[in-house]
């Protein structure tokens, strides 16, 4: 398994997020509205999980607080130890 397919099931395990299925004609609230706090957000989609790993890797000092974030072993990618975290850097 590559670092992303372990960090896609990072979030869905670890902090409850679940994956939209991009094929999905999913017309939930809580799904589809990008406004929705990210405290409330209950899904994430391919494109979130790019962003974070475009952003954690352009800007590292967004990670800055380690206290936020775990570097898994044999893993190259800083997981976010929260939903507050990840979102954080999803949408710098």
């Amino acid at each position: 398994m590559n670092d992303l397919e372990i960090f896609k099931k990072y979030l869905e395990q670890e902090l409850k997020l679940e994956l939209i299925n991009p094929d999905s004609n999913n017309v939930c609230f809580a799904f589809n509205n990008y406004e929705l706090r990210d405290d409330f957000k209950i899904s994430f989609s391919i494109g979130d999980v790019e962003k974070y790993l475009e952003n954690i890797k352009k800007y590292p000092a967004l990670a800055e607080n380690k206290n936020d974030f775990i570097l898994r072993e044999n893993s190259t990618i800083l997981f976010p130890k929260s939903t507050e975290s990840f979102w954080k850097i999803v949408q710098f």
